[in-house]
């Protein structure tokens, strides 16, 4: 049976303050320089590679999440088959 819920490891927890330091961070600069001074290619590429890091960060976490659902699926496949025998 699949479990409905699991308690998230050290890295998945470590991974969410760092993706939300990120996020706010991340924000904050941007604004700072958009407001500070007129449009540039700087603040372009900064946003740019700001959302490139995001988008990082949302994969590493899909796909820890993938990797502890396998595990999961593993283990009960394996109880299965020792059970048939």
């Amino acid at each position: 049976m699949i479990k409905k819920y699991r308690k998230p490891n050290t890295f998945e927890i470590i991974l969410l303050v760092i993706g939300l330091l990120i996020l706010v961070t991340g924000l904050i600069l941007i604004r700072k320089a958009i407001v500070s001074g007129p449009e540039s290619i700087e603040i372009l590429q900064t946003m740019f590679l700001w959302l490139i890091l995001v988008g990082i960060i949302i994969l590493v976490a899909v796909n820890e999440n993938i990797k502890e659902e396998i595990k999961d699926l593993l283990k009960e496949m394996h109880k299965k088959k020792s059970q048939k025998r």
